[in-house]
């Protein structure tokens, strides 16, 4: 199976990958058929070298027998069978940009390359270059696409892989859980023989000993569907997920930065849907500058979209200095189009910034939460380790063990609940800068 485009890859973690150099797409096979799927696995040789490939360095053992969330995104990139589409059709825009070239001859590219960043094209001296400028446009938007692809593979691959690996945490410590209520049980039961304790006391740990098995048996369930959900985000059976360990690293933190200047800058710079909207807008004015210059030559007018460094947003021109003629014609189409286009860009980035807001006041709060249950969990493992020491020299009851870590348990489950929760906050804040929080460092945003 032929590896995913290097654009793709450039989404992930620098930690992960070397870069984004500028490669072209290279065929590949066809989507897999039924057969095929049941017969990937994550020990198949060619996942081995684009995996080396990706991150630069050689595997010393393979099959890899733990896979963290970083591989498992590039297993995702290189099974998943949605982002068939998405090469085939970048594929298809490079060969259009290809063949606009060859029929443009030797002719002289006076246009500029729309290019994401270039708010300015130049004027398109003739059909042959226009037609030229649009493969490449079209390229381009394909190219964008097949990011964003490619990022909704690594949010759906992140979601289900927190849960499915919070859920076997969950599962283990209600495991723990319930071992402990059982042994209390059984010591109240020789405790009640003697009348050393009321009936009352052994039937409320029943109770709480048929809720622990309640919870266990819902964890197992939702990790059993996790496990699918997961296999699925991968594009992958669900077989070769049991033959492997999955982990997933619940200390990541926004690392964008100390500022959310910072992330709405990365934000508006990087979503895929923006950058379109920024080249559809450049499009647009470099039409409306042939049309012009068509009719007049020699006029100069500003237009253009711009990168406000103050207001951290792009700035666009609404109200150009057009010719009189400009309500007529080709003009007036052309100016309406580029018109257009502003309005969309501007509407979309109100919608970024707003979301944006909103993830990062909705992750500080998790955030200022999970710091409150971890300094209440500190000091039960505090009072538990002192009791663990005591039982160990012999100062203790084995019964005030058992308390004291019927005490710790549960706290430890809310901390999972605590740390699951900051993890989905996080996946919603990357979603909406769409790039990984490793990319900056370990930075959380203040």
């Amino acid at each position: 199976m032929a590896t995913f485009p290097q654009l793709a890859l450039c989404l992930l973690s620098a930690g992960i990958l070397a870069g984004c150099a500028s490669v072209k797409p290279q065929p590949h096979s066809p989507a897999h058929s039924a057969t095929n799927f049941n017969a990937d696995s994550l020990a198949d040789a060619g996942l081995k070298q684009f995996l080396e490939r990706s991150l630069e360095h050689p595997l010393e053992t393979w099959p890899l027998e733990s896979w963290d969330f970083p591989k498992l995104t590039l297993a995702a990139l290189y099974f998943h069978p949605s982002l068939d589409a998405a090469r085939s059709q970048w594929r298809a825009a490079e060969a259009h940009v290809v063949a606009a070239d060859g029929r443009a001859g030797m002719h002289s590219k006076s246009h500029s390359t729309l290019n994401l960043n270039a708010v300015s094209p130049d004027c398109i001296p003739d059909r042959r270059a226009e037609r030229s400028a649009a493969a490449e446009r079209l390229a381009e938007a394909a190219r964008r696409r097949a990011a964003a692809d490619a990022w909704q593979v690594r949010a759906r691959l992140r979601t289900n892989l927190l849960a499915y690996v919070a859920a076997q945490r969950r599962q283990e410590l209600l495991r723990e859980l319930e071992a402990i209520e059982v042994e209390l049980a059984r010591s109240t039961e020789q405790r009640l023989t003697v009348g050393a304790t009321p009936p009352v006391e052994l039937s409320l740990l029943r109770i709480q000993l048929a809720e622990t098995r309640l919870a266990f048996i819902e964890a197992l369930q939702k990790k059993m569907d996790f496990r699918e959900r997961l296999a699925d985000s991968l594009g992958l059976p669900v077989k070769p997920l049991l033959q492997v360990e999955v982990t997933y690293d619940f200390s990541r933190t926004a690392g964008y930065g100390p500022e959310v200047r910072d992330l709405r800058r990365r934000a508006l710079r990087n979503r895929s849907e923006v950058l379109l909207a920024l080249a559809d807008h450049n499009a647009a004015e470099a039409a409306l500058r042939v049309e012009v210059g068509k009719r007049h030559p020699n006029t100069l007018f500003d237009l253009g979209c711009w990168w406000d460094t103050d207001k951290i947003r792009w700035a666009v021109n609404l109200e150009p200095e057009l010719p009189a003629e400009r309500n007529r014609g080709p003009i007036a189409k052309a100016e309406a189009r580029r018109i257009k286009a502003a309005a969309q860009l501007l509407d979309l980035q109100t919608e970024v910034i707003d979301e944006l807001d909103r993830r990062v006041a909705a992750y500080r709060a998790t955030l200022e939460d999970m710091a409150d249950i971890e300094k209440l969990v500190a000091a039960i493992r505090r009072q538990h380790d002192a009791v663990a020491a005591r039982f160990g020299r012999g100062a203790a009851l084995r019964l005030e063990l058992l308390l004291a870590r019927l005490q710790l348990v549960p706290a430890e489950l809310a901390q999972l609940d605590a740390q699951e929760r900051l993890q989905q906050a996080l996946g919603s804040l990357e979603d909406a800068v769409q790039q990984p929080a490793e990319v900056f460092g370990s930075l959380a945003v203040q």
